[in-house]
Formats: C-alpha cells, structure tokens, sequence
C-alpha cells in the first residue's frame, strides 16, 4: 500500500511538473484539486524538501524538484512496466492522445492508426490536428500523450525525440505551366507569381515568409489552405506556386504534374519529428504507436 502510494505521489508530481498547474493536473488523473495538492504535500515531507516554488498563480519546479524529476521518471515507467510485465498488446486499455500536423495526417495516419489498432484493440485513441507550435503547447499542458509534427529540431533539455529525420521543404509548380517551363529560374521571378500558401502559423510557410523578406520579395497569396493534398492538386491543374514539405508531394514528380523549382539559395529544411514532453512516462501504448509510425515515416522520408 505504501509503495502505491508513493508512486501515485510521484506520478502527481511528474503531471504538475508538466503542467504547471494544480487543477489541469487533476483534471488529467481523474482526482480532485485537493488529492493532488495532498500528494504533493506528502511527497514533500517524505523527502524534506519543498518541489514547487508557489507564487501567486504561478508555479515552477525548485532546484529540488528539477533533481528529482528524472528519478521520479524512472521509478513511475519501470512501475508501469512491471504492471504490464504480463499483459499482452492486446489486453492494453486506455485512451492514447495523439497531435498531429496536416501535412503528415494527409500521407500517414489511415495506415498507421490501423496497424496500431490491430495491435492495441482496446486501447482508444483521440487525435488533434493542429500547427506545430500548439501541438508543442498541448504536450507541455499534457493535453496531448505523442506528437509527430514538422518543425524546426526539437531540443533535447525539453523533449523527448522519439524519431527525427531532416525534410527539404519544396518550391514547386505546374511542370507544364508557367515557370514549369523555363530552365533558369531568378528569386525576382517568383514575385510575378500567384501563391497557394499553408496556414500563417504552420512552420514551414514562417521558414519560407522568413525567406521571403530576406530577398524583399512580397507574394502574390491566391489562396491559403490547411491540407497540402488540396494545395497540391491544385497546382497540378493550375498555373500556381506552393511550398510544401517534399514528402507530400515526391510521389507525384515522376509521375504527375509537379514539378520543383530550383532556386538560388533557396535551401529551406526542417525535421519530422515524434516527440513527447521531457516528464512525460512512456507506458507501452505511447512507445507503441512511436513504433508503428517509424515504418510509414521512413518510407516516406528516407527514399
């Protein structure tokens, strides 16, 4: 009974370390705003120290919670993982919490979420799609479990990277159209140009409105969309531009009518990435849906 406890405290503790916040944290576990303050308060006189500096509204981790974390991390998985010793894939339950960007839901997630049903049945799973930078801020609030999203690399001090590959982020066009059609290509063409844009806050569009300004080139926005699928097929049947990450659209190079633009110095990249907040416990449905998607990102990524 002690040991359940003790870890029920330190389970506590790794949430509102993650949240910041006393009544998001119960609100996750499922206790109320009191129990957990109560483990936290029991944690802090088992050990003597106090974990969490409380000013006003505002909560941080002491010196003392930051050497405890990793050590209250370890303890809490290998007790996960001495639960689920056991248990099969199959007899995992629980609800896994997944956040996605667009651009990798279009390409990956109808076969990854049935291989992992097949794998965990009874495990439920909820998907957020969204920009990276909210996705990030979910993870850190523990509103999210697992994310795989495009964004710049993730730092190592405050997550966990599960996988992580580079991805050229593509200038593509018409292969039969407009500057499809010509052999050298200046940054000043591309300014007569009409644009099918992603969304102002998905990351690769900020990299590429960052190059833009760099070379005082304002663009003609047709459009701005959210599914890279769309912005593809549109450019396929029409006279437009777009920038997009190269996966979503290498699969129609050879065989369709997209074409990429080379330009000068035009050499945009950023990382696919399956990331967890640093405190967050891999218990074996996280691990698991980590270890589906890998396949479907290689084929994607490394051809």
């Amino acid at each position: 009974m002690i040991l359940n406890m003790e870890i029920r405290n330190l389970s506590a503790f790794l949430q509102v370390a993650t949240t910041k916040n006393f009544t998001q944290s119960a609100l996750i576990l499922g206790y109320s705003q009191s129990n957990i303050s109560m483990q936290i308060q029991q944690l802090e006189t088992e050990l003597g120290v106090p974990l969490f500096d409380r000013i006003g509204r505002h909560i941080t981790l002491t010196h003392y919670g930051q050497e405890l974390l990793p050590y209250a991390h370890q303890i809490v998985s290998t007790a996960l993982k001495m639960q689920n010793l056991k248990r099969t894939d199959e007899s995992l339950c629980g609800t896994l919490k997944v956040g996605m960007t667009y651009s990798i839901f279009e390409i990956l997630f109808k076969n990854t979420i049935e291989k992992y049903h097949s794998r965990f049945p009874n495990v439920n799973v909820e998907l957020r799609l969204d920009d990276a930078t909210l996705l990030l801020e979910a993870l850190k609030n523990g509103q999210l479990d697992i994310a795989c999203l495009i964004y710049n690399q993730a730092e190592k001090s405050n997550w966990n990277c599960l996988y992580s590959q580079p991805c050229q982020i593509s200038l593509i066009s018409n292969k039969y159209k407009g500057l499809g059609l010509k052999e050298n290509i200046s940054v000043s063409d591309i300014a007569k140009e009409e644009f099918i844009l992603m969304e102002d806050r998905a990351s690769y569009n900020i990299l590429f409105h960052n190059w833009l300004s760099y070379n005082n080139i304002e663009p003609k926005v047709f459009l701005k969309l959210q599914s890279t699928e769309m912005a593809r097929k549109l450019v396929e049947t029409g006279n437009y531009l777009s920038v997009l990450p190269f996966y979503t659209v290498s699969q129609h190079i050879n065989n369709g009518n997209i074409k990429i633009l080379e330009l000068p110095d035009f050499n945009l990249t950023q990382y696919v990435q399956v990331i967890t907040y640093k405190s967050k416990v891999l218990t074996p449905q996280i691990s698991g849906f980590s270890e589906e998607i890998k396949p479907f990102l290689d084929f994607f990524l490394l051809r």
